[in-house]
């Protein structure tokens, strides 16, 4: 959905030979409210060639001229709308200017699919380790959460090196017991999607709410992990 709170009006005048009189016409347009007056301008300037060009001279002259109108606004709509993938990854896209490895991930994690190569998935992986985020254990679990649960739909083999940072930042901030962990971070799944829609890919949420479920064993192992690290 996007927010319009801009209305882009065009008044014009169009002289039509097949029906022997001019036109006169008010159309008006709800816009997105991300776009510029120059994004309003060439709109505009198109929808005007629109009406000279091709439509001046056919019949149902209005209803065409709002149609042109209509398919020129909703390309501008596509061109400055981010995609999923650029939405759930603003804050790993955001981290390239200070850390590198954050560029190289996003740029392997926009290629990723089922059929990537296992010397490309590692690369992610490995580059994915070398990622210094600091911050609370909040921040945290919810800056490696989208990236984690996307990786491990496609490359589930890889969840041994992975869901640490899944587990770690709840186990640091009391979530000690496996069962309780199953069921808390499909709850942070929900609660952030019901702040932010676009904080998950679909991939995402297809693991965590079908896959993750049903790892108690690495769960476990994870929180065991945690107690050894914790007691040494």
């Amino acid at each position: 959905m996007f927010k319009t709170k801009q209305i882009f009006s065009l008044r014009f005048q169009v002289f039509a030979p097949s029906h022997n009189r001019r036109f006169k016409q008010l159309l008006s347009f709800r816009v997105p409210e991300s776009f510029s007056s120059r994004k309003i301008f060439i709109l505009a300037e198109r929808t005007r060639f629109a009406l000279i060009s091709n439509c001046a001279n056919r019949p149902n002259v209005i209803r065409k001229l709002k149609h042109r109108t209509l398919k020129i606004l909703n390309w501008f709509r596509k061109t400055g709308e981010k995609s999923e993938f650029e939405k759930a990854f603003s804050d790993l896209k955001n981290l390239e200017r200070i850390d590198s490895n954050a560029e190289i991930v996003y740029d392997l994690l926009k290629e990723l699919n089922s059929e990537t190569t296992e010397y490309k998935s590692r690369i992610l992986v490995d580059e994915l380790n070398k990622i210094e985020f600091h911050s609370n254990t909040n921040d945290y679990f919810y800056f490696y959460f989208p990236i984690v649960s996307h990786i491990l739909f496609f490359k589930p083999h890889y969840e041994k090196q992975l869901l640490k940072y899944l587990i770690e930042p709840n186990f640091a901030n009391g979530s000690t017991n496996t069962k309780e962990l199953l069921e808390l971070i499909p709850d942070a799944m929900k609660y952030k999607l019901s702040q932010d829609k676009s904080y998950l890919t679909t991939e995402s949420i297809q693991w965590i709410s079908e896959k993750f479920p049903k790892m108690e064993n690495e769960v476990e192992r994870e929180v065991q992990k945690c107690w050894k690290e914790l007691n040494e």
